[in-house]
């Protein structure tokens, strides 16, 4: 399985600072995750100076980043020879037990990974890819967000125009596993020492 890394975001709310290379137990964000990979067929989609500096031999810059979904299509050359893909959230700190969750094997065609309001990750497999693109490529190419939400909603076939979401094609991650959307939410981990659980052990 080919795994991505989404971090081709523009920080606009971390205002220009990279959010994936905030600390956390003195590694950055994307560290930990490379990290928990250990070897792992990976591709960091980035623009970002300062991560293809520090992993320059697996970084790929998308074409179109405008949108998440942009990013995701940008990367469809990619797939081509992989029988399966993965993308995880490049602001995400994963458990170790999260992350094996989320790369274990199993026979379904797609599935998500998350909170009950957080994507951390998905992943769906080559059955998938035409149909893959032709979503990503309707919701980028309409006035919409290009969010994971819309991609799950579209896939599931759940009106893009409503809220509610269902399970059946995603998968609660029930332990610490949690993004840094904000500063503010990283700040008040690293104050309440939330990361400094045993469960985010490298």
């Amino acid at each position: 399985m080919k795994i991505f890394i989404l971090a081709a975001g523009e920080a606009k709310r971390w205002n220009g600072k990279v959010k994936q290379l905030a600390l956390i137990r003195g590694k950055t964000v994307l560290d930990r995750t490379v990290s928990l990979l250990k070897g792992s067929n990976y591709t960091i989609l980035t623009h970002q100076k300062e991560i293809t500096k520090r992993h320059k031999n697996n970084c790929y810059e998308p074409e179109n980043r405008k949108k998440l979904l942009n990013t995701v299509l940008s990367s469809a050359s990619l797939w081509v020879e992989e029988e399966e893909v993965c993308f995880l959230m490049g602001d995400v700190v994963f458990t170790k037990e999260a992350l094996a969750q989320i790369l274990k094997p199993n026979n379904k065609n797609f599935q998500f990974y998350g909170s009950l309001d957080e994507h951390f990750a998905f992943r769906f497999n080559k059955h998938w890819y035409d149909r893959i693109r032709k979503i990503c490529q309707e919701i980028t190419n309409s006035p919409r967000l290009g969010t994971t939400w819309e991609l799950y909603r579209s896939m599931v076939g759940i009106p893009l125009d409503k809220e509610w979401t269902d399970h059946w094609f995603r998968t609660l991650v029930l332990d610490k596993t949690d993004d840094i959307d904000y500063p503010a939410d990283y700040l008040s981990k690293i104050a309440s020492h939330y990361f400094d659980d045993s469960e985010f052990d490298l």
